[in-house]
């Protein structure tokens, strides 16, 4: 049997905007003698919850043995990449959240899920194993998502209100080179002490590091948009002090080069989720 796949992509409703910035559905069909079983997650400032009605990942560090996980997961945050392994036959619903969006929804300190999938139930309630056994009885999209976003707006009715630190984290993310921490307290009407604890809660990671990891992703996205442009012009057009720089901080957050890392993307691109 051939491998096949489908990928779809798809904007939250309106009411949602504040906490999902997209959906992900994908229809994976392998090859039980298929290679390309297993995913890098790079340590991305971002986070997401996974639905797999079906048949749920496996996940482990760069050079651990893979461990089973929930078919309800939050992924994120990290401060290393991740492996994801799928199984052969695999519906995967991912829901990609805005930063900051995760603590308002679950009302808990991010930093206790570093570096670990996490069972969503945990976070949501048993409510969110319903969510998937009705997704699992579904084959058409928009009945997906409308179960979907059904589940996120009672959750988002009694999330936690915003504060002006929460309303800087997309900033922050498309733009990392703008502000320094202490502009960034300034903004929030915090102290540094504060803002560095309320950071922390929100997402997980120091306000350093993600900003670290906000500035790799922007460098990772434009060498994908345009790969004909060298490591040196992607690290400059990205605010790195130089080429080497750069790779350091692309080898720390891929476990890779990033040649090779770009190679071997490629190979297995159609599988990449």
């Amino acid at each position: 049997m051939a491998s096949t796949h489908s990928i779809r992509y798809y904007w939250p409703q309106p009411a949602l905007q504040a906490f999902v910035s997209q959906y992900m559905i994908a229809h994976l069909q392998l090859a039980s003698t298929d290679p390309f079983l297993t995913r890098l997650l790079p340590a991305f400032p971002r986070q997401y919850l996974f639905f797999q009605p079906h048949a749920s990942f496996r996940f482990s560090a760069p050079g651990e043995a893979l461990q089973g996980g929930p078919k309800e997961l939050v992924v994120g945050p990290f401060t290393q990449p991740m492996l994801l392994s799928v199984a052969p036959q695999q519906l995967t619903i991912q829901v990609s959240l805005q930063p900051g969006a995760l603590y308002r929804l679950m009302k808990f300190p991010l930093h206790e899920l570093h570096n670990v999938p996490f069972d969503a139930s945990n976070g949501f309630g048993q409510e969110i194993s319903q969510v998937n056994e009705q997704l699992a009885q579904q084959t058409e999209h928009p009945k997906m998502l409308a179960i979907i976003e059904n589940f996120l707006l009672r959750k988002a009715n009694r999330a936690k209100d915003p504060l002006p630190i929460d309303r800087l984290f997309h900033q922050v993310l498309t733009t990392p080179d703008r502000y320094s921490v202490d502009q960034l307290a300034d903004l929030s009407c915090l102290s540094i002490r504060q803002f560095e604890r309320q950071f922390l809660s929100r997402l997980g990671v120091p306000p350093k590091l993600f900003i670290r990891q906000a500035r790799f992703t922007k460098a990772y996205g434009l060498k994908r948009a345009h790969p004909q442009l060298s490591w040196a012009a992607v690290a400059n057009e990205c605010g790195y002090f130089d080429q080497m720089h750069f790779i350091r901080d692309f080898k720390a957050l891929t476990d890779n080069s990033p040649g090779t890392y770009f190679t071997d993307l490629t190979t297995r691109l159609k599988y990449f989720i």
